[in-house]
């Protein structure tokens, strides 16, 4: 078989650089989050001649692109391509000796209107999806909306608060994972995409494998169910929901109570579904190292065999692809829940 090969291509405001960067190059990182966080790139550059700290410094809000590419990496002439997105430099760091220039972007867009301009605004009767759509277009964005749900809110105030900060709250509220990628805005149902087809098979004793670590506890999580309760006082009764994905006895089973404002039974059904599902997903967690893979991303599913009690169908909430001395990638899982 023909020797394996990693690369990477990158383009700083529009003009490729990879060439410019290869001699100096010690690390490339990209970091895909399923959810939550932005994801970003860090570039790790050797400063012998000291340019990087000079004429050659980033410059912050500058636009970057970047992709990982492998050759004859699963049989010979296989060609894989992993594009990264683009990015805005955000933390250019310098440290020594020896001399290294750290280039970090994220993908957040440079738009502050949508990141930092606090707005105060009322919206009724509208879905998630119109909303985030009102949102996007207004940040010159795109929306990719995937979810089999979308629920309507009956009224709900953005009260001094980004337009960012306000989305991903109401997201979080209802269940739906956020997050802002590649000049577009994300939102989808992660209990939909853990029912996907896993994209990947690891057995224990796969010479792929090179590293791995697991993780159970039974503190804030394992719970039978969760009880939502709001007392509304304009109409003089309780709004309440008790969510399970199976038959539970109230006296013995562990169930998580939450008092929260709610304004309807389905909107307490909402919350109840959503924090079990918070709750219980950390009950199994796995860290995994493995020969680098370009199609191992956030929001994917792979299974893994031979490993005991921790054996099972696992979601990907956060993989980072590092190209240097060779190529790897670092996987943070949950294991995958199963009525919820």
């Amino acid at each position: 078989m023909l020797a394996r090969r990693s690369g990477i291509k990158v383009l700083y405001q529009g003009i490729e650089i990879t060439e410019n960067i290869a001699k100096d190059l010690l690390s490339f990182t990209y970091t895909d989050n399923a959810s939550g966080n932005a994801d970003d790139v860090d570039i790790a550059l050797k400063d012998n001649k000291g340019k990087w700290m000079n004429e050659w410094f980033p410059q912050k809000g500058d636009s970057l692109q970047a992709e990982i590419n492998t050759l004859n990496w699963r049989c010979d002439g296989d060609r894989q391509l992993l594009p990264c997105g683009n990015f805005i430099v955000d933390e250019p760091t310098y440290s020594g000796r020896p001399r290294i220039m750290n280039l970090k972007a994220i993908s957040i867009p440079a738009n502050s209107n949508f990141t930092e301009t606090k707005r105060s605004r009322s919206w009724s009767k509208i879905s998630i999806k119109k909303m985030a759509q009102d949102i996007a277009k207004r940040a010159g964005l795109k929306l990719f909306f995937d979810s089999k749900t979308n629920p309507i809110l009956v009224r709900i105030d953005q009260s001094e608060t980004s337009d960012m900060s306000f989305l991903a709250e109401v997201c979080e509220k209802e269940g739906l994972a956020f997050k802002i990628t590649d000049k577009s805005i994300v939102i989808f149902n992660e209990s939909e995409y853990e029912q996907r087809k896993s994209i990947a098979k690891y057995k224990e004793e796969s010479s792929t494998i090179l590293d791995y670590s697991f993780k159970t506890t039974l503190n804030r999580t394992a719970y039978a169910g969760c009880r939502v309760k709001y007392y509304d006082a304009k109409l003089g009764k309780n709004i309440e929901y008790l969510f399970s994905v199976k038959k539970i006895d109230i006296k013995t089973d562990k169930v998580y109570q939450l008092n929260a404002r709610v304004k309807t039974g389905e909107e307490a059904k909402r919350l109840a579904q959503k924090t079990l599902r918070n709750l219980n997903k950390k009950e199994y967690q796995c860290a995994l190292k493995i020969v680098g893979n370009v199609d191992l991303v956030g929001g994917s599913c792979i299974d893994l065999i031979n490993f005991g009690k921790f054996s099972g169908k696992y979601f990907i909430d956060k993989a980072s692809h590092q190209v240097g001395d060779g190529y790897i990638t670092d996987l943070e899982l949950h294991k995958v829940l199963e009525g919820y």
